[in-house]
């Protein structure tokens, strides 16, 4: 079990740069999940995410509909 955390711990970090950020580079191309892994999918779902936003951020809003289009439970604080 301890090598599936550092899988879903590499996957999550492989993803997260082309999500945060607001300035005007663009953001890193997205990186799949290694197809079939059912596992590293439960697992990245189970991991607990605190998304801070602000209003009105296009990055903020854009990472938010990723997280809820792939099904992974998150907690949004705004940080204004």
């Amino acid at each position: 079990m301890a090598h599936t955390g550092k899988k879903i711990r590499a996957a999550l970090l492989a993803v997260l740069p082309s999500l945060v950020g607001c300035g005007a580079a663009e953001p890193a191309a997205e990186v799949p999940v290694v197809a079939g892994d059912a596992e590293l999918e439960a697992g990245m779902r189970g991991v607990p995410i605190v998304m801070y936003m602000a209003r009105g951020c296009p990055v903020c809003q854009r990472a938010s509909g990723w997280l809820r289009d792939g099904g992974y439970p998150f907690v949004e604080v705004d940080v204004e």
